[in-house]
C-alpha cells in the first residue's frame, strides 16, 4: 500500500513539476518574449520606478548587444560599474544605468553614421 501511495506522491510532484516548466517556456505566462512591442507593453505596465528601472536594462541590453556585434568589448570601466548596480536603492540603481547608457551611447556614436541602431 505504501508503494502505491509513494508512486501517486511521485506521479503528483512529476505533474506539478510538469506544469511549473511550462510556465517557463516559450508561450507560458513567464516564459520569453521575443516580440518587442509586447516587451514595451511590460514596461509601461509596471509602476513608474520598476518602469524606469527595466527601460534602463533594455536600453543597456540593446546597447551591448549593439557593440558586441560590432568586437567593442563593454570595457572593465562598465563592468565595474554594473557590477555595483544591484547593491544601489532602485532610483539610485536607475540613474547609474542611465549614466551607463550614456557612456555606451557615445561608443555608438563614434562607430559611423552607416547604423542600424540610429533612427
Amino acid at each position: 500500500m505504501a508503494d502505491n501511495e509513494d508512486r501517486d506522491i511521485q506521479s503528483e510532484l512529476a505533474e506539478k513539476l510538469n506544469e511549473i516548466i511550462e510556465r517557463f517556456q516559450a508561450g507560458g505566462d513567464h516564459g520569453p518574449i521575443e516580440d518587442r512591442n509586447e516587451w514595451d507593453q511590460v514596461v509601461r505596465s509596471r509602476g513608474p520606478e520598476d518602469g524606469a528601472l527595466l527601460q534602463e536594462l533594455t536600453n543597456f541590453f540593446d546597447l551591448s548587444k549593439f557593440l558586441e556585434g560590432r568586437n567593442q568589448p563593454l570595457g572593465e570601466r562598465i563592468v565595474s560599474a554594473l557590477e555595483q548596480v544591484h547593491k544601489l536603492p532602485v532610483p539610485e540603481r536607475i540613474a547609474r544605468l542611465r549614466e551607463i547608457n550614456q557612456e555606451l551611447m557615445k561608443r555608438v556614436a563614434d562607430v559611423g553614421e552607416d547604423t542600424q541602431f540610429r533612427n
